[in-house]
């Protein structure tokens, strides 16, 4: 704490004007180090500095301007101050005002601005910019995809002691993407980020030791280790993984499921939902714990709220029998009902995301940075919902795309239909659904069951022509007859909606039998509602207490309007269901 002389030395230079004293007077009062604690002192200071040039307390007046801290919240405002030190070459308002034009906060988004901020604050030396100009790069977002390019930005960042560059490293190492795979760089990364205390790597480090990989035996006692150090770091996963590994010896033998059930409770009262849904399943089956049905549809009511799908099913057949709560069929339906279409919907291939390969699933968000003064590691923040990318399911270059081109163009219809692929997702061509729906149809018409699948979805969705759904429930009967497993589930729907082909609730039976026959968990989960809803053949059917159950995708129930909404929200969402060859 500064001797009071000091304070009243630096007090009078703030008088005067001098911008270095109102600054450090600033950050004393907004820190409470020397001076009592008062953001709206702290604001006016910088604000004094900030209007004369001042490029630190112009960061600083931004940051409070973003949070609303002593002054009144404005992300408009803190854009504009981001962006006045930013230009005076600031490295660290040039790194948050890439931050701003990524998210959209305090002007329109814009990706290609985000990167040209990013690699100034990055040549000057602020390391988590490369990370997040990588990120962008190796995924695609709001900027062409280069994966190579991104694991060089990333790698810098990794090489300046970047915790969450390094764990990326690693985990593109282990999948070989941007990269050539190797497992040992993969374990070098993982293992800096680890050590330097970042519990994302430390959990992942124990799942890398955790199983067999590439010929690596399992490391059982390495994985405990890291598992336990994740655990103490907050890793909610590692908490309900460590449980996991409790519960079996290292022949993979049963074994203490007392302690095993205390780690996966503590992961479940922290919010993890398969952790909840476990608890549900051993509160119901008394395994490490005595069997409870209420503390069971408790857990099960827990995972559902949180979209867990078996969560939903279980809750609503216990709502349906009254098994440690009161039955309530009204409640029972809309549970399974989630359950029903949450399956139908998972059941259909996604596209977005990385591919999984031995290493993490799905993306990965960047981090919000706002640096400080003395900020050496900055905050990580929530993921930022930038563009969609558009991934399929094999790594299809421009020559590949070429390729497939000169082949379809000769007639191949696999050619063709693997050429509507990329040209649906933009993957070695420009995107453009019209030339997609083309080739798929060229393809269909020579009887590709794939391509008529895909052609049956764009017409159903709009997507790259008109919505049509006699034309969809046409192309799902034709690749349903020739055994695609999805355009049985599909053309089972709209008979059993009677949407775009008449209404047939026999028919609908069949063919979604036929694909949970196949395996479709979709199917299988819509199985399960109809056989809960039917009795007999009857097309309007009761249970035996006369409660009207109503049909599977709709209801008539205005007290229930509010569910019926999220029904349809989640029934017509954006989330493109797609088939790649």
């Amino acid at each position: 704490m500064p001797e009071e002389s000091n304070l009243d030395e630096l007090t009078a230079k703030a008088d005067e004007g001098d911008l270095e004293a109102l600054f450090k007077l600033g950050n004393m009062c907004l820190t409470g180090e020397g001076a009592v604690p008062d953001p709206a002192e702290a604001a006016k200071l910088f604000r004094k500095a900030a209007e004369k040039g001042h490029p630190d307390s112009q960061n600083e007046l931004a940051k409070l301007c973003l949070e609303g801290m002593g002054t009144p919240k404005d992300s408009n405002e803190a854009f504009l101050w981001f962006r006045k030190a930013a230009l005076q070459g600031f490295a660290k308002s040039q790194f948050n005002l890439a931050m701003r034009y990524l998210y959209g906060d305090g002007a329109p988004r814009n990706s290609q601005e985000a990167a040209e901020w990013l690699r100034k604050a990055g040549d000057q030396g602020v390391s988590h910019a490369w990370y997040c100009l990588g990120f962008m790069n190796f995924e695609g977002r709001g900027i062409p995809k280069d994966p190579e390019k991104g694991a060089k930005f990333i790698r810098k960042a990794a090489e300046n002691g970047i915790p969450e560059a390094q764990l990326y490293l690693g985990d593109i190492s282990l999948r070989g993407e941007g990269i050539p795979e190797n497992l040992d760089e993969a374990l070098s990364w993982t293992l800096k980020a680890a050590e330097n205390g970042y519990a994302k790597a430390q959990y992942y480090l124990a799942t890398i030791y955790q199983f067999d990989r590439d010929g690596m035996p399992p490391n059982l006692k390495e994985s405990l280790k890291w598992f336990e150090k994740a655990t103490q770091g907050g890793e909610i996963d590692a908490i309900l993984a460590l449980g996991d590994m409790l519960e079996f010896d290292e022949e993979g033998m049963p074994q203490n499921n007392v302690e095993a059930a205390s780690w996966i409770r503590l992961a479940a009262e922290r919010g993890n939902v398969n952790a909840r849904l476990i608890m549900g399943l051993r509160a119901e089956n008394g395994k490490g714990m005595p069997a409870n049905l209420e503390e069971a549809a408790s857990w099960y009511r827990k995972a559902a709220d949180q979209g867990e799908i078996w969560a939903r099913l279980k809750l609503g057949l216990m709502l349906k029998d009254g098994a440690g709560i009161p039955k309530n069929l009204k409640e029972a339906v809309l549970w399974i009902k989630k359950a029903a279409i949450q399956s139908i919907d998972a059941s259909l291939p996604e596209k977005k995301g990385i591919p999984e390969k031995n290493g993490l699933p799905g993306k990965k968000g960047l981090p919000e940075i706002l640096f400080g003064p003395d900020e050496e590691e900055p905050e990580d923040k929530d993921q930022v919902d930038s563009e969609e990318t558009h991934d399929t399911r094999f790594a299809a270059s421009e020559k590949f795309a070429k390729s497939m081109r000169k082949a379809a163009e000769r007639g191949d219809a696999a050619a063709q239909q693997t050429l509507g692929s990329l040209c649906y997702h933009g993957v070695g061509t420009p995107r453009d659904l019209e030339e997609a729906a083309s080739w798929f149809r060229k393809a269909a018409d020579q009887g590709n069951s794939g391509a008529r699948f895909n052609l049956g979805f764009m017409a159903e969705n709009g997507k790259g022509m008109p919505v049509n759904l006699e034309e969809a429930a046409s192309w799902y009967r034709k690749a349903a007859e020739q055994g695609e497993v999805l355009a049985r589930l599909k053309l089972g729907i709209m008979l059993h909606d009677g949407k775009g082909i008449p209404k047939n609730l026999k028919e609908a039976l069949l063919w979604i039998k036929k694909a949970a026959d196949q395996g479709n968990a979709g199917a299988k989960m819509s199985l399960t509602m109809m056989s809960f809803l039917s009795d007999g053949e009857d097309e309007t059917p009761q249970d035996k207490d006369g409660f009207f159950l109503g049909s599977l995708f709709d209801s008539d129930e205005e007290e229930d309007s509010d569910e019926e909404e999220d029904w349809d929200e989640e029934e017509d969402s954006d989330e493109e269901e797609y088939r790649d060859e």
